[in-house]
């Protein structure tokens, strides 16, 4: 029993932490370092239980046990205490064995330090099953005794498994259908060029070997192997997963040295790559039921007897799902495109009411903004939400010919956007992205002098800037789980002609006929997505034609509503895109849009210089959606 005089009670019922004196479990012939925080029994039998068992510690063979989740430590050498050396300590039922970085929970062995940790005992002695997951982070795990039914195993680089007294006999033998995970995700290659070491025989039939590579490989035959077995094997039967970093370069053949096996059996039937997956960053995969970007072709021997693969790419492309990527790079210019409808609009108008009243050649400030929330239909669909803004000066002169109105003008943009892609039997890969433009510009316009009943116009504008984009997308990840991201930024030009007539009804209606051409330009670039593979984007062209008719209707002096419709074709508008070498799928703008606006132009007063025009256009076909804008004009 434990000397009352060992402990002091708090107000609250539990026991303030404190060592007891090496004399107190005498009886069991062993000296203990303890800390409790709870009420605690104590008792030394020959075989116990801990079934219903609260707060109890139990005495086996020397080894102290607990059931309880706060406080328990396991001692077989009290004089290695001060190291934490060979403790245990229970957590809601899961055993952690902390032994300078070595520790085990939720029935895992995990090597976390340079270490190296020695296994005598078959399957280790400190778990109640047989079956533990080895997790080898970094030194080695040392077997002297045969492991049987392990479930899975995963090496990190630089790390091996040595054979301390069984040669080649060692048996470490793996369940049906289990996992070998080899990665060597932030390791170099070990001097020798060979990762891992796997030192002992190989039972690894039927597995499924995982592969996780994110360092330089050399890509020839005398590149380092990532797992080397010094003894024998069986892997009959088995599939290979390999997760490579995208920043390898296939276009001209890559041989990866998988394994080498220095041992005299070498039972490798039946190996495969028909059921086995490679992937190559987020964008390249052979397997899966996916479109097989890779031709995978099984090399003889070299040098060593193993396993060597050579990847080249396939004329497929990238997987469907890659898509996304050059999605998100084509609502960059779907950005633009808002700006240049709002230039080749409300933009000229705006000049031209900030000019009209004014006799003198006079620089007169402008403004404009619209807001708009647009589906644009790519073959899949990409939603943008955007702001645009217009400020600039103009100035207006009349002829006899006619009046001319000419101006600059800063602007800027920016939105963010959702892309959505959806393949029949893989499922949807979702992007989003925010993106802004800043350029400015030059607009003019000639009105003629009447001609019949209204006068023609024509209309132009220049403008060019840059284009910020950010994208990612959660559903398209690599071998790492890493998700596909990435940073761009493209100059962007732009151009619009136009030509119209304004059929003068009466002294209040106006019917005015327009055509208009509209071209964009987002340049390419060449972006390295987070999954590693470098990205190149060609320059994408948006090349539109619209025609359209407007009717606006002067109520008074102080209200003139005004309705439009119009019809516009988009004759590009595509995005594509390289990575590897390989093309990846390219979405497009092409199609027609249906297009109607409704308005309002209020003057308040006529004292008061000031004019405020409202208008809403709202879009069917391959744009859909509404947009809002503002215009307002203070005379000076």
């Amino acid at each position: 029993m434990l000397n009352k005089s060992m402990m002091r009670t708090h107000a609250s019922g539990c026991h303030k932490r404190r060592a007891l004196p090496a004399h107190s479990l005498a009886a069991a012939g062993l000296s203990l370092l303890l800390a409790f925080s709870c009420p605690l029994n104590v008792r030394a039998d020959a075989n116990f239980s801990t079934d219903n068992a609260f707060n109890n510690i139990y005495l086996q063979n020397k080894n102290l046990i607990s059931d309880k989740e706060n406080i328990f430590y396991y001692l077989d050498d009290i004089n290695k205490r001060n190291n934490l050396y060979n403790y245990i300590l229970l957590e809601n039922n899961n055993i952690t064995h902390i032994d300078n970085g070595v520790y085990i929970k939720d029935k895992t062995l995990i090597i976390d330090k340079n270490n190296n940790y020695d296994i005598s005992h078959g399957n280790d002695n400190y778990s109640e099953s047989s079956q533990l997951n080895y997790i080898i982070k970094s030194g080695s795990l040392n077997v002297s005794k045969p492991l049987q039914n392990i479930k899975s195993l995963i090496m990190y680089g630089n790390t091996q498994i040595k054979d301390t007294g069984y040669g080649e006999n060692l048996n470490i033998k793996f369940n049906n259908n289990d996992k070998i995970i080899i990665d060597i995700t932030n390791n170099k290659l070990h001097p020798d060029g060979t990762s891992v070491h796997y030192n002992g025989y190989l039972h690894a039939e039927n597995s499924n070997f995982i592969f996780i590579i994110n360092n330089n490989y050399k890509n020839n035959e005398n590149a380092g192997t990532i797992l080397e077995v010094s003894g024998g094997c069986n892997i009959s039967n088995s599939s290979f997963d390999i997760s490579i970093n995208g920043d390898i370069d296939i276009s001209k053949g890559y041989i990866l040295s998988v394994m080498k096996i220095l041992g005299s059996e070498r039972i490798i039937e039946n190996i495969t790559t028909n059921n086995s997956r490679i992937k190559i960053g987020s964008t390249i995969i052979q397997g899966d039921g996916v479109n097989q970007s890779l031709i995978v072709e099984p090399l003889p021997e070299i040098n060593t007897t193993g396993i060597y693969i050579r990847l080249e790419p396939s004329e497929n492309g990238t997987i469907d799902g890659a898509k996304g990527i050059s999605e998100g790079y084509l609502s960059g210019l779907m950005l633009t495109l808002q700006g240049a409808d709002l230039v080749a609009t409300r933009g000229m108008q705006a000049a031209m009411a900030a000019t009209k009243e004014v006799e003198d050649v006079t620089f007169t400030p402008w403004a404009t903004v619209s807001g708009s929330s647009v589906r644009y239909n790519t073959g899949a669909h990409a939603d943008l939400n955007s702001f645009n803004m217009l400020t600039g000066i103009a100035l207006g002169k009349g002829f006899d010919a006619g009046r001319v109105t000419v101006g600059a003008f800063f602007e800027y943009g920016t939105g963010s956007y959702k892309t959505s892609n959806s393949f029949d039997g893989h499922g949807s890969y979702d992007g989003k992205g925010d993106s802004y433009y800043l350029g400015w510009g030059l607009l003019a316009r000639m009105d003629f002098a009447d001609t019949g009943p209204g006068h023609f116009y024509v209309e132009g504008s220049g403008r060019m800037g840059g284009l910020y984009n950010n994208y990612s997308n959660e559903d398209l990840r690599d071998g790492f789980g890493r998700e596909a991201e990435y940073d761009s930024y493209a100059p962007y030009y732009s151009f619009h002609a136009g030509l119209g007539y304004i059929w003068d009804i009466n002294e209040q209606a106006s019917l005015e006929f327009y055509g208009k051409y509209l071209w964009t330009r987002e340049c390419g670039d060449s972006v390295t997505l987070s999954t590693g593979e470098e990205v190149d984007f060609e320059d994408i062209d948006s090349s539109r034609l619209r025609f359209g008719t407007r009717l606006d209707y002067r109520v008074n002096e102080y209200i003139t509503p005004y309705i439009g419709v119009a019809w516009e074709h988009e004759f590009d508008g595509e995005s594509s895109a390289t990575t590897n070498n390989l093309p990846i799928l390219e979405p497009d703008l092409r199609g027609d849009t249906g297009i109607g606006e409704i308005g309002l132009t209020i003057t308040p007063s006529e004292t008061i210089p000031l004019t405020v025009d409202l208008g809403v256009t709202g879009y069917v076909g391959t744009r859909e959606g509404i947009s809002g804008s503002l215009l307002v004009k203070w005379t000076f």
